[in-house]
């Protein structure tokens, strides 16, 4: 069978699955912590808005 330039098997022509962060702990610990702080903002804001709801005359 006959393959083009960039139909090499596997992310032949992308540099690999993990190109930018070689180490797979590394880009699982950014990963978490990423999720963690997207996870505390996001409740934060349910907080507030909760507030608001709650205490419209504050506002």
């Amino acid at each position: 069978m006959r393959r083009g330039p960039c139909q090499e098997p596997v992310n032949g022509c992308q540099g690999g699955v993990n190109a930018v962060v070689t180490d797979g702990w590394q880009a699982l610990t950014r990963s978490v912590i990423d999720n963690l702080i997207g996870a505390i903002v996001g409740l934060a804001v349910l907080a507030y808005l909760v507030y608001a709801l709650i205490r419209p005359d504050k506002f």
